[in-house]
């Protein structure tokens, strides 16, 4: 199981370089990965997730939405946000459409 947790915290670490190569900034990076790991979810726990104040995080979507990176949608208990897949992600930066 510790070996599991290792390579799990390996591959996050190397998600982020790769990330960060390719052109996202710090702030960028965590939020997109919290809102990776947590689904939809509304702006608060996944800024929670990020480490980031809220009010932070809501300009930080606003990049990563522009780059095609983040979506919204509204939903009856309110607005939700949820990351594109990675796949997309790596598709776009080998086309350097970031």
């Amino acid at each position: 199981m510790l070996s599991d947790l290792t390579t799990n915290y390996s591959n996050m670490q190397n998600i982020k370089k790769l990330l960060k190569e390719y052109g996202l900034a710090e702030k960028e990076v965590s939020l997109y990965l919290a809102s990776l790991m947590l689904g939809e979810q509304g702006m608060s726990a996944i800024a929670k997730k990020a480490g980031l104040k809220r009010s932070t995080a809501y300009l930080v979507f606003k990049s990563l939405e522009q780059k095609g990176l983040m979506g919204s949608f509204k939903m009856r208990s309110g607005l939700r946000f949820v990351a594109t897949r990675p796949e997309i992600f790596l598709s776009k930066a080998k086309q350097n459409l970031l």
